[in-house]
């Protein structure tokens, strides 16, 4: 459970880490691209030849067209989409969220935040921090836009239907593995309802079964969660069914093991016009299994509809196989 909401808060971004890597891939040679070009001073000699900051970027330019179009695209994304969806403060928790959720990730994997980004070409966590808020708000603009293609009906009708309060939860999770049956794995999330039944706190319940079982337990602070969590089905489902200030009385099955579900209290159910683009975008998933090209062709298009254009023949023409790859024009 724990890495599957980790994995799923970053599958709201449009580039998910599925294309992080791939972009990631192009953003030494994109850094440099942006930092060396400039005057056309020296930045080293050998004999009378002079090698300027021009000379780099053209070559990087011609060696790396594929990372030296990211790079663009970033920069104008970032000028185009900074005035559309300005940073406020659950812009800021939620890409701080991201961040921390993909580190965690990585570091369950045994990679260090230094390793992270020592491997992936970002500075530091604020780096990291600056990507992830470019890339949420291209998430932003694409469910901006899917909105546009779902009638107004349908929105309102999967809001009745599907949305409501998020609700603030906690979960015990013995965990199935080679080493632990699923019989033996349920009957630990029995024996953990059987002492929450009988008036125990739920912090002294997880550390009396870790210290019997060890590795098979994880517990986990959810926080507030919703119709948009992307959590198991199972899990879901079961989380709703209970009341306020209760636990779940049954052990609860996913992929992951069984689960003891604690359900501490619920929000108001949100207005519509605050999880429009949400239910925008789980319509769309439902429908049209949205794909990567889907989202793409949206903001190439958003980039030539605001007068991105190239100046270099050699970038163009990249420009129209990047377009030809990946949207077919």
């Amino acid at each position: 459970m724990e890495d599957e909401k980790k994995e799923n808060n970053l599958a709201k971004s449009i580039f998910n880490k599925e294309t992080i890597i791939a972009l990631i891939i192009g953003i030494i040679a994109g850094l440099a691209i942006m930092y060396f070009v400039g005057p056309n001073s020296a930045i080293a000699t050998i004999g009378l030849k002079r090698i300027t900051k021009v000379d780099l970027a053209n070559k990087i330019e011609k060696s790396y067209p594929e990372a030296t179009l990211n790079a663009v695209f970033d920069n104008v994304d970032e000028t185009i989409l900074n005035k559309m969806y300005k940073l406020d403060d659950d812009m800021e928790a939620e890409v701080k969220k991201q961040a921390d959720d993909y580190l965690s990730m990585y570091e369950n994997y045994g990679i260090s935040q230094e390793e992270f980004f020592q491997q992936y070409g970002f500075k530091d966590y604020d780096d990291f921090l600056k990507y992830l808020t470019l890339d949420y708000r291209r998430y932003l603009y694409y469910g901006d836009y899917l909105a546009t293609l779902i009638e107004d009906e349908d929105i309102q009708k999967y809001y009745d239907e599907n949305v409501y309060g998020e609700i603030n939860t906690v979960h015990i999770l013995a965990k199935t593995s080679e080493d632990v049956s699923e019989k033996e794995a349920k009957a630990i999330a029995e024996e953990a309802i059987k002492k929450l039944n009988n008036g125990e706190n739920v912090e002294d319940v997880v550390k009396d079964l870790t210290d019997k079982y060890y590795d098979t337990i994880t517990y986990e602070d959810l926080g507030y969660v919703g119709f948009d969590s992307n959590l198991a089905e199972e899990f879901m489902e079961a989380l709703k069914g209970l009341e306020d200030n209760s636990h779940s009385q049954e052990p609860v099955q996913t992929v992951y093991g069984y689960h003891v579900i604690i359900r501490k209290d619920q929000k108001e159910k949100p207005e519509l016009e605050k999880v429009k683009r949400n239910i925008a975008y789980n319509i769309s998933n439902d429908t049209e299994n949205l794909s990567a090209e889907d989202q793409i062709a949206v903001l190439v298009k958003m980039r030539d509809e605001n007068g991105l254009k190239f100046k270099t023949k050699g970038l163009q023409e990249a420009y129209e196989n990047y377009k030809i790859e990946h949207i077919g024009e």
